[in-house]
């Protein structure tokens, strides 16, 4: 699924806009925001509470989630905040075998060699060994920087999309928004604009990296199917929750 680049046109935002301007301009749509606040939460929302009030998103949230925040309904599985990945990588341009030594999983000081072909292949089928068992966890933690940077990304857009509603005259959260949903599509395809770095730095070791989103009906991603296929007989794939 397609994530919506201009936040002005996410629903959550035209919910957020309309709930406003009823606010606004009708009386008795007002009155009924208002008792229905007042119910939810009568110390937070009392009579006497100044219109301002109701027109903050997080009053919106309140109104329109019942005072629960949407995009948490799923809850996050992977650590958090996500740890640092040092894998090597093939440089760029090389026309030769990267050929690294790496632990054969998490505990083990024992250790095997690495291989990576100059178009990407991580070398897989034909080794064994403790060669075998450092390629498939070097292999495993590549899968895992997959999964955590796609969560991070995906945050980032929610994250944005709630500061656009908070103050839609905010120039910056437009802007945060939008760059958020490119950050995240070159993360997937590649720069397509005149950015020469890759934000994926181990894209030449897949022939697929498929990312699904999942949304809300009002725009919140929250969750993910991710499908990655290695240049070699390996395959991966998860489904990723987003907090």
């Amino acid at each position: 699924m397609l994530i919506e680049s201009d936040p002005s046109k996410v629903t959550l935002s035209k919910d957020v806009a309309n709930y406003r301007h009823d606010f606004v301009t009708d009386s008795h749509a007002k009155k009924e925001f208002k008792k229905l606040l007042k119910k939810l939460n009568g110390a937070k929302y009392p009579e006497s509470a100044p219109d301002g009030l109701f027109k903050r998103f997080d009053t919106y949230q309140d109104f329109a989630f019942t005072g629960a925040s949407i995009e948490g309904r799923l809850g996050g599985k992977l650590e958090n905040p996500s740890p640092e990945f040092d894998l090597p990588i093939r440089p760029p341009g090389a026309t030769s075998d990267l050929i690294f030594a790496f632990p054969t999983d998490h505990d083990s000081s024992n250790t095997g060699t690495v291989t990576i072909k100059p178009d990407g292949t991580i070398v897989h089928s034909s080794i064994s060994g403790d060669d075998l068992e450092a390629t498939d966890h070097y292999m495993h933690l590549v899968f895992d920087y997959v999964l955590h940077k796609t969560r991070d990304l995906l945050e980032a857009i929610n994250t944005a999309l709630n500061w656009y509603n908070e103050d839609i005259t905010d120039p910056d959260a437009s802007v945060a928004y939008t760059k958020a949903v490119n950050d995240f599509n070159e993360f997937v395809d590649g720069p397509t604009g005149p950015s020469t770095s890759d934000p994926n730095p181990y894209r030449s070791a897949f022939q697929k990296l498929e990312i699904s989103p999942v949304l809300t009906r009002e725009g919140y991603i929250v969750s993910a199917r991710i499908e990655m296929r290695f240049k070699n007989p390996a395959h991966s794939s998860s489904t990723v929750r987003v907090p």
